[in-house]
This record gives C-alpha cells, sequence and structure tokens, in this order.
C-alpha cells in the first residue's frame, strides 16, 4: 500500500468497468489503494497529486466504505487538454455495484486552472 497515488501501477491493473466489481476483490488491486481512510480534502489532494502531471483531463471516481477506506479507484473518463465527457450513471453504477457507502469524484486541469478557482481550492484545504 502507498502514500500516494500511482497511475502507472493503476493503468496495468486496471481492468476497466465492466469488471470493475471484480476489481474490489482483485489481490492487484491493493497494491495502488491507499492504506489510510481519507478524513480530509487534503488527504485526497496530497494522494491524488500525481494526476497533475496527466497531458489530458482524466476523471476518477474514489469508491469509498462507511469507514472511507477506499474500495475501488475507477477511472471513469480519459479526455483531451480541456475537457472530459462523462455520465453521470457510470459513477453512480460503480458505487452500486461496490457497495460504496461514499464516493469522491475528481479530475485534473492540464491546461491550467484558472487562479481564482485554485485560490478558492487552496482556502478549503486550511
Amino acid at each position: 500500500m502507498s502514500n500516494s497515488f500511482n497511475l502507472e501501477l493503476f493503468r496495468s491493473t486496471y481492468q476497466g468497468p465492466t469488471v470493475r466489481v471484480k476489481l474490489v476483490a482483485a489481490e492487484n488491486a491493493a497494491s495502488y489503494l491507499p492504506a489510510i481512510p481519507f478524513t480530509s480534502s487534503k488527504d485526497v489532494w496530497d494522494y491524488f497529486a500525481t494526476l497533475e502531471e496527466e497531458p489530458r483531463e482524466v476523471l476518477i471516481a474514489t469508491y469509498l466504505n462507511n469507514k472511507h477506506r477506499v474500495l475501488s479507484i475507477e477511472e471513469v473518463s480519459r479526455g483531451t487538454l480541456t475537457a472530459s465527457l462523462f455520465e453521470p450513471r457510470a459513477i453512480l453504477q460503480g458505487a452500486l455495484l461496490t457497495n460504496a457507502a461514499a464516493f469522491i469524484v475528481l479530475h485534473n486541469h492540464p491546461a491550467g486552472i484558472p487562479p481564482a478557482i485554485l485560490n478558492r481550492a487552496r482556502r478549503m484545504l486550511r
């Protein structure tokens, strides 16, 4: 288990949305899931910081149990430099299939985040 999201390991072991129920139980899934529960937005920010290096927008759903331990991480959509299209039902379906008590949806901004949004996010994390 690691302290940060390993995108390369995720890509090499992720089997896609058609087998996401199996992903929760798969032994190789534990290698990229965080060892500790997410207790704050800062924990999530720190864990997924490597997404900043992605050249295209990526939308990721993280499914949590009732103690906020990660059950599964799923790449919902991979887009372009400025956009990533997805269907909300794909995220809800993942939550139901993993029996999640909560979920977190996040994505990166490879084209850059407008300063006003970035400043607001930083204030929220403090």
